[in-house]
This record gives structure tokens, sequence and C-alpha cells, in this order.
């Protein structure tokens, strides 16, 4: 069909006689018709189904009246209601035809969230549906895939500008939210919302997008409308970039304050468990051990100095530990067993021999303040508030009597009172 002139719509809509041209063939034609329905919206009505469910015909009509919604929509539901009803109609073959009307939609009633939902929801199920058949294609390859799925879309949807603008961009929403905190990042990098404008705002944004799908940012560099949707998000930023940075400075001082003041909740967390806990080694004592174990332990002291305000130092006691003698080790051991079984045991006994290999084990020392087998679980809940408290999130084996190799050095100020008025 020969080239129709704008006189030729002119004539049909003013109902002229139409030379050199077929009637039928003018009303078949979508450019033709959507032409027509550019200048007059109701001559939308004289269209036949073939037409209202053409793409090309949509695409036109759509853009023209993007601001009336009220016969956007109209548009839409007889696409929606013809598809329906037409058996005749192969749904697989239209499903890219479906998608992108949705995606039309959806940009033209975005200004209104009840209407904009159900293309919002529809929109959402075929991006889901691209990201489950990247997924697949990327199994069905022996290589690691680089990116996140543009390139794959990019062949798919190459002739096809609207959909593939709209992949683009949820995918860069995916990526300033699941990757990048985008606001974060521009304040961490720039002093001002203006220095972030000087530095070419979208070269900053297609940058941040090169890390993690390089097809994708170069197609962005080339298409810059795709980063048009991010400017409400972008002003948003501008708009609290000062509130942003108090908030910030007031989180941080937040944070060194509970930072400074966390061997003063030790101290007060341990007392409160041995309130309930009591344990044969002095609390005092016991955090002085965790506090060397931890490697704390002049904090921990200064904590304890100023938890009793008392302020001097604490005596320690520097003398030399070393293994007890075999004959000492008898000893306890006898000790031990009289204790447990307050019956006499032969040396002989299973026990007895027992006793004598775990001392041995332990290579046990004097202490300044012994630890008894049974508190052994209590430094264990003592340690985790240390841990909690210091940020550590693994420090070595629990202790138990084989790893207490520690002098436990006494707390030798502590007033008589628990804690000075």
């Amino acid at each position: 069909m020969k080239k129709f002139s704008t006189k030729t719509v002119f004539d049909y809509l003013v109902g002229n006689d139409i030379e050199d041209y077929d009637i039928d063939e003018l009303e078949n034609n979508p450019e033709f018709m959507a032409e027509v329905v550019c200048r007059d919206k109701k001559s939308y009505n004289l269209c036949s189904n073939e037409i209202k469910i053409n793409i090309s015909f949509i695409r036109r009509v759509l853009d023209h009246y993007k601001n009336d919604i009220e016969f956007a929509l109209k548009v839409y539901d007889e696409f929606d209601n013809i598809l329906d009803e037409d058996d005749n109609i192969d749904l697989v073959e239209k499903d890219q035809d479906i998608f992108e009307v949705s995606i039309l939609l959806y940009e033209i009633t975005k200004k209104n969230k009840e209407l904009n939902l159900p293309f919002k929801v529809a929109t959402n199920i075929f991006i889901g549906s691209e990201e489950v058949a990247f997924e697949i294609a990327k199994s069905k390859v022996d290589c690691e895939v680089p990116g996140l799925g543009f390139y794959y879309e990019s062949q798919k949807y190459k002739d096809n500008p609207n959909i593939l603008d709209f992949i683009a961009e949820s995918i860069i929403r995916k990526i300033f939210s699941e990757k990048i905190d985008l606001e974060k990042s521009l304040h961490d990098r720039y002093n001002s919302y203006k220095e972030f404008e000087e530095n070419s705002k979208y070269a900053v944004l297609i940058k941040y997008i090169s890390y993690y799908d390089n097809d994708l940012s170069e197609y962005v560099s080339l298409n810059h409308k795709v980063l048009e949707n991010f400017e409400d998000e972008l002003e948003l930023i501008k708009k609290n970039w000062q509130s942003y940075d108090n908030k910030q400075q007031r989180e941080e001082l937040i944070k060194k304050i509970y930072k400074d003041e966390r061997f003063e909740r030790i101290i007060e967390r341990a007392k409160e468990y041995d309130m309930y806990n009591p344990c044969t080694v002095d609390i005092d004592s016991a955090l002085m051990y965790l506090g060397e174990v931890f490697g704390v332990a002049k904090e921990m002291k200064k904590a304890l100095d100023d938890y009793y305000a008392d302020g001097d130092a604490i005596e320690e006691d520097c003398r030399d530990t070393y293994p007890i003698t075999l004959e000492e080790q008898k000893s306890v051991v006898d000790s031990i067993v009289e204790d447990m079984t307050r019956e006499e045991v032969a040396k002989e006994d299973y026990l007895y021999s027992l006793c004598l290999d775990i001392l041995a084990d332990y290579k046990l020392q004097e202490f300044d303040k012994k630890i008894d087998i049974k508190d052994a679980r209590h430094l264990n809940e003592l340690k985790k508030i240390f841990m909690e408290e210091l940020g550590i999130k693994s420090k070595d084996e629990k202790i138990s009597p084989k790893n207490i190799d520690k002098k436990i050095i006494e707390y030798k100020n502590k007033p008589k009172k628990d804690k000075k008025d």
C-alpha cells in the first residue's frame, strides 16, 4: 500500500471521497487508523478487532493519549477483552504484546495508585518470569555468566525498546535496592549534592551499574532516558541531604557513647548474672581474668576502678607460677577422691588413676584465686557477655578446666559496698 497523506486522513474523518485508495485497505492499515484516532478518539469505535489488538496501533494511540487515562484504559480493556474472547488468537504469540501493553499502562497510570496497582502486579509477574528464564538459561551453560541478565534480555527484546527499557530500569532498581544503598553511597563519596551533580550525576549512576552488569551500563550510557524515572528519587536525596548528614552524625554519636559504655555494661551484666548464679571465684577477679583473655585487661581495670569510684591501681601479685609437683598432684587427687566418694579408695583404683591423668593433662598451676571446676560454666556465660559487648563473633574454645591456664588476679581494691553512691 502506498503512503497515505495528511489529506487522506482528513478526508476520511470528514467523509470526503478518497481517491486512489481502497477504503477497506485503509481501515485495515494500523498506521492509518492510528493517525485517524489520534485526531479524533471517537473514531476508535470504527476500528476492527484486528486493529484494536495490533501492537503498533496501540503504541501510537497510547503515546498520543498518555495524559487521557480514561481513554487509555478503554484501549487496554478492548485489547484485553478481545484476547480473552477470541479463541482463534494464540496468546503465546501475543505474550510479548501483552507485556508491552501492561508496561505502557503502568507508566500512564503511575500517579494513581489504585489504577496503577493491577499493571504494577502484571509487570512484576512478567519481570519475575524473565528472571526465572535467565536462571534456566544460565544453568544450561558450563561457564559462569557475568552480569544480572541484561545481555540475555537485550538479545530477546532487541526489537522492542519499550520492553527493553523497562527491563533495564527494573534491573537498575534491583541494583540500587539490593546491591547498593544509593543515598549512603553518594553521601560517602560527595560532600554535597551539588558536588555530585558537578561530577555528572548520570555518569556516576552508570559507573555504579557497571559494577554489576557491564552490558546494562553500556546500554544506559547510550539511553539516558532509562534513568529519567530515577529523577524523583534523586530529588528526594537532594532534599534530604542535610537531614541525612545530621542523622548520621547523631547515629555516630550514639554508637560512640554505646561503645564507650561497653565495659560498664559488662560489669553490670556480670554482677546481675552473679546475683542469680553465685560463683566460687570473686566476680571482679573473674572479670579481670576475662579481660586478659580478650586483651582488654587495661580497659577492664579502669572500668572497675571507675565503677567503684576508687581510682587506685589494682595491685597485682606477680609471683611466678609453676606446675605443682607430682606429690602435690597426688595429694590433690586424694582430697578430690575423698570429697567425691567419702570412702576409702585404693590408689590402684580406676578413679584415682583417672584423676591423676586429668590433673597431669590440665597442668594445674597455683593461682591467687583458684578456679573451681564447677565455675567453668559460669566463666563461659561471662565470656558470652564479653563477646556480645565487644562485638566478637567467636573466641577460641569454651573455657574448661583443661584450658584455664591463666592466673586470676584478685581485684583487691574493691570497697566493702558494691558501688559508691
